[in-house]
């Protein structure tokens, strides 16, 4: 439609501005473009400068025709373009909602996955205790019973736990970064996967004395990864079971240290005197019961944590 201005510049708007306001390219004053009928829309319109003009979206007061005449091309107002930039973005925002949902849901089920991978590690590390359990009670029966093949069950046993158990702490490397034990993890296979190759070294010539760190490197890794499961019962809320993990690591460390003294006191009894081998007797006898209680607590706590995760 065409249209002048008041102050006599003649303006050509664009039938999608109707309703809208450009602004005049001589003295810059807006121009309310009416909404009117096709019959008016090919006459000249005299338009009139207002100070306070309705927003967009308002009647507007219809404006007289004005015989057809030259005019001037018409241009966009801030208002016109800022009008059409949130039409376009409100087309665009359904489509940016639904790529901002997908990825969302996208990075939540990466997180389930990969505490799914880690429940199904801490349940192999849990057949795994139950293994050596089950080794222990085959070893007491064959020396009760003077019974061989439980002795080679034991073994068998306690080899099957082993592969268990590290097969689970590697599982267990695909926890989310949130946890914030990830170098526990991995420091924890690290050292459980020395500790089993160095459990095969007698078989091997001149390495035969590795088996005793082998048993080292494995109490380290598994030190580690109760660490590794405190810090995984903190990020799913579980306080009880962290304050569990945390119970474990102290029964564990009374354990080392009765187990050092009772030792070291039997050790220098042979020479120093009965007294001290008789003192290394009663740490040993205190810490048989401690470490029961420490292992029942250990599976306890690995029986509800991948209770938890599930």
């Amino acid at each position: 439609m065409r249209l002048t201005c008041s102050c006599g510049q003649l303006v050509q708007a664009k039938a999608s501005l109707a309703g809208k306001r450009v602004k005049c390219p001589t003295c810059n004053q807006p121009i309310d473009i009416p909404n009117v009928n096709g019959a008016l829309g090919s006459g000249v319109l005299n338009a009139t400068k207002m100070n306070n003009a309705p927003s967009i979206g308002a009647p507007f007061p219809q404006l007289p025709a004005t015989p057809a005449t030259g005019f001037h091309n018409s241009v966009w107002d801030d208002l016109a373009k800022a009008a059409e930039k949130a039409e376009n973005a409100s087309k665009a925002e359904p489509y940016q909602h639904t790529s901002k949902t997908v990825a969302k849901r996208s990075g939540v089920n990466r997180q389930s996955n990969s505490l799914s991978s880690v429940r199904l590690g801490i349940t192999f590390v849990y057949v795994g205790v139950l293994l050596i359990v089950a080794a222990i009670v085959a070893t007491v029966l064959a020396w009760l019973f003077k019974a061989p093949l439980l002795i080679i069950g034991g073994l068998i046993l306690i080899t099957a736990s082993s592969l268990l158990s590290t097969i689970g702490r590697i599982l267990c490397l695909t926890a989310p970064k949130q946890v914030g034990a990830n170098g526990l993890i991995y420091l924890a296979v690290a050292f459980d996967i020395v500790a089993l190759l160095l459990s095969y070294s007698p078989m091997i010539p001149g390495m035969q004395n590795l088996r005793g760190l082998s048993g080292l490197l494995g109490v380290i890794g598994i030190v580690l990864f109760v660490f590794f499961l405190r810090k995984l019962a903190n990020y799913i809320n579980a306080s009880e079971l962290a304050q569990r993990a945390w119970e474990v690591l102290i029964l564990w460390a009374i354990l080392g240290v009765l187990s050092i003294f009772g030792v070291l006191s039997i050790f220098l009894g042979a020479i120093l005197g009965p007294i001290l081998a008789i003192f290394g007797l009663i740490f040993v006898l205190i810490a048989f019961p401690l470490s029961l209680l420490a292992c029942f607590r250990y599976f306890q706590l690995l029986s509800d944590l991948r209770l938890s995760l599930g």
